[in-house]
Parts: C-alpha cells; structure tokens; sequence
C-alpha cells in the first residue's frame, strides 16, 4: 500500500477494510519517512505492532 492511501484511510471517519497477512486490521499510526504503519488486530487494538505499508492490502466491499 502506498503512503498516500494508507494515511487516508488512516485518517476516514469511516471503517475502511484493510488486512496483513489475511487477518483484517485497524491502521492506529502511519510513519511516513519509514514507510511503515502501527497496527492492530481488529479483535485486539491493545495488540500493536509495526509493519511495512507493503504488506497492507485494502480489501474491497463486501456484498
């Protein structure tokens, strides 16, 4: 995912599906100038970690 796009959806006021590693996550910060994000599981959002915005992938909606 590149930059942009993840701090958009970062920033929506609106649940935005994304996922690492198959598992839907919630975005909690967004480091640009080291190409990586903070996330956590949805299940968990005390479950933080750091990952490249690389392996996040914005899955589409749902019908």
């Amino acid at each position: 995912m590149e930059v942009n796009r993840a701090q958009e959806i970062y920033e929506s006021p609106t649940l935005i599906n994304v996922s690492y590693q198959g598992q839907p996550i919630f975005i909690q910060d967004i480091h640009p100038g080291e190409n990586k994000a903070t996330i956590s599981p949805l299940t968990d959002v005390d479950d933080k970690q750091e990952v490249e915005l690389d392996h996040l992938v914005e899955e589409g909606p749902t019908h």
